[in-house]
């Protein structure tokens, strides 16, 4: 699993601006709860911040964060009846975890609300707090016995990388409510159910670290999916499927076409070998998404990616830098006329390049709606959340 950070794609012009939707008369807002936690403002926007490490003299940007309110009304009517609630609870630690409703787009992308709560307060679950509200669990390396960890999702089996964000206009003294944000770290076909499964210990002193971990999981069915468009960069065979929720690039078509696909001996990199002699690395040839957005009918834009903004909630991509998934930071309800990008990629010789196709040289490309086929079912595992991850997966922020 190749985990990707949060960090824009050519221009997809489509000839005549199309809605992800269809918008009918305004409608009664029946999942005003979930909407204001998924996508209001109760995660925090934030500036870029350049933070510097005072006992070393290395520097790190973070780039912007711009998170807007949700138009409950566009919402509902949006994907209203995607929207499943549920319910279901789950105990681990004293901790009472309610899973609130979900919202999964074809791509396996989506948004689950849950609430947790403690009798004796949920102070230490509240401590440290990261940018954009991002929520703090307490780590796998800590001492403490007694904890419960951030919650983690798959799609049909498939595992998905999953971060928690504090709605902090939720929050009391014993009790908060977190929007967990996923997306799979591999194509997902009309998804069908989500495993959400709650990490906890009850003890550091087994011999085995793996068996301090437990589970307490809950499958949750998937009944309504929210509809992708497919945009079609003709020139280069890039692919964006968009939906209200996130957006997957496809680079496997364009990959293959350019023979970058597969495994290859790189003359740029060695590795030592058994005798210490040096030998070549086999490797793949990685493409960044350096820059994308979305281009709405009206000319505005919504940056999801660029050199001084951040605006997806969590991204990843797969082994073989052919799919990389973002979700975003809010409720896309707008028509969408393009999608621009910008990516870059080293071949095997260490020569540097540049995949780009900015405003100032469109392409007019094929619009259809994702048809069942285009992207291979995958075999679905039987393995659980209990076998599926069996180390907590570390931050990177």
């Amino acid at each position: 699993m190749k985990r990707r950070h949060r960090r824009p794609i050519s221009v997809f012009a489509v000839a005549a601006v199309i809605a992800l939707f269809t918008i009918s008369a305004a409608a009664v807002v029946l999942h005003a709860d979930f909407f204001r936690s998924a996508f209001g403002t109760g995660i925090k926007s934030e500036p870029v911040e350049v933070y510097k490490d005072p006992e070393e003299s290395g520097e790190w940007t973070f780039p912007a964060i711009d998170r807007v309110d949700v138009d409950q009304t566009a919402a509902e009517e949006a994907v209203g009846e995607q929207v499943t609630a549920s319910g279901q609870t789950v105990e681990a630690c004293g901790y009472t975890i309610t899973i609130d409703s979900y919202l999964v787009d074809k791509n396996g992308m989506g948004v689950l609300t849950y609430t947790i709560e403690h009798p004796d307060g949920i102070a230490d679950l509240m401590e440290g707090q990261l940018r954009g509200s991002m929520a703090n669990f307490i780590p796998w390396e800590s001492e403490r016995e007694s904890d419960i960890f951030e919650p983690r999702i798959s799609v049909d089996g498939v595992f998905t990388d999953c971060y928690s964000y504090v709605d902090r206009d939720s929050v009391t003294d014993n009790k908060v409510t977190m929007a967990a944000y996923f997306c799979p770290f591999e194509p997902v076909e009309t998804p069908h159910e989500l495993i959400f499964s709650v990490p906890y210990r009850t003890n550091t002193d087994a011999e085995d670290e793996e068996n301090q971990e437990q589970f307490e999981t809950v499958t949750l069915a998937v009944a309504e999916l929210v509809d992708t468009v497919t945009y079609t960069d003709t020139e280069t065979g890039i692919s964006a499927d968009v939906s209200p929720v996130g957006l997957k690039l496809n680079y496997a078509a364009w990959k293959q076409a350019n023979g970058l696909d597969g495994i290859k001996q790189s003359s740029a990199r060695m590795e030592e070998g058994e005798n210490g002699e040096p030998v070549p690395v086999h490797e793949r040839v990685e493409v960044n998404t350096d820059h994308i957005a979305l281009h709405y009918a009206d000319s505005s834009e919504y940056v999801i990616k660029g050199n001084d903004v951040l605006n997806t909630t969590v991204n990843a991509g797969n082994d073989e830098s052919t799919y990389e998934f973002f979700v975003f930071n809010r409720l896309v309800t707008e028509p969408v006329a393009s999608v621009e990008y910008s990516s870059s990629y080293a071949d095997w010789d260490g020569n540097a390049h540049d995949v780009y196709n900015g405003p100032q040289n469109q392409y007019h490309v094929s619009q259809k709606h994702r048809e069942r086929g285009m992207i291979q079912q995958m075999q679905r595992r039987d393995d659980t959340c209990h076998e599926a991850h069996t180390q907590q997966h570390s931050r990177r922020r």
